[in-house]
């Protein structure tokens, strides 16, 4: 196994585990400082300093991004569908002028949930159908900005609230629906969720040497509270 606790060129940080020890041009200071080369960066945290300015500080740290997160919570009633639409091709717009190389989709569970204030509903089966549509409306605009999808599956415990996508398998199915031609411009990013079945592996962006880094986050326990501060040592 590959040793990172003196080498850390190949991690990427998800900016959410150290959304506590400062903002987002803290923590790209303190990855450049620490020798980590990519962050993975969530879309609050970009807009609380400002697009331009978030852009900017990435480049003159040299950093690159292993992905952006987060769009998705796609599903919603009619009254906040434009709402979602809308969203979502701004999260593209974002990942594109920060130069990440994927927008990361939590696909949303049930409305209420997903966008707060849309009618209640119980329907799982539903809700993935929603998410299934609207992921191909999004992707049609991702692809003109050739901006590729990240579909990410969360643990079944999160479906009613957070993602109705909970296995590989779902994901990669999604995939097959919409990207027949495996193209690069959809695919399957696993962190904590069950396979569902045996077609585990994650396709892969059309740039793996530009995905290719071990994430970390307080999930996996690489980065555990307290072991990373955006302070000089």
């Amino acid at each position: 196994m590959r040793d990172f606790s003196s080498d850390h060129r190949w991690l990427s940080l998800n900016t959410a585990t150290v959304r506590k020890q400062g903002d987002l041009l803290e923590i790209i200071e303190a990855c450049a400082r620490h020798g980590i080369r990519a962050i993975d960066p969530w879309r609050d945290q970009v807009a609380s300093v400002g697009l331009e300015r978030a852009v900017r500080a990435v480049r003159d740290a040299g950093l690159e991004l292993s992905g952006y997160c987060r769009g998705g919570m796609f599903t919603s009633d009619g009254a906040h569908r434009n709402e979602v639409r809308d969203d979502n091709r701004r999260a593209v717009d974002e990942a594109k002028a920060l130069g990440a190389p994927c927008v990361v989709l939590v696909v949303g569970g049930l409305p209420q949930y997903s966008r707060p204030g849309s009618a209640v509903s119980k329907d799982i089966a539903a809700a993935r159908a929603q998410v299934h549509d609207a992921i191909g409306d999004m992707l049609d605009y991702a692809r003109q900005a050739q901006m590729p999808l990240a579909i990410e599956p969360l643990h079944p415990a999160y479906a009613a609230d957070r993602a109705c996508v909970n296995t590989t398998k779902q994901a990669l199915d999604i995939c097959d629906a919409l990207d027949p031609e495996r193209s690069g411009a959809l695919a399957s990013r696993s962190t904590s969720i069950t396979s569902g079945g045996t077609r585990t592996c994650c396709r892969r962006s059309p740039a793996p040497e530009r995905t290719g880094y071990w994430r970390f986050t307080s999930a996996t326990g690489w980065c555990r509270p307290g072991t990373f501060s955006t302070t000089a040592a």
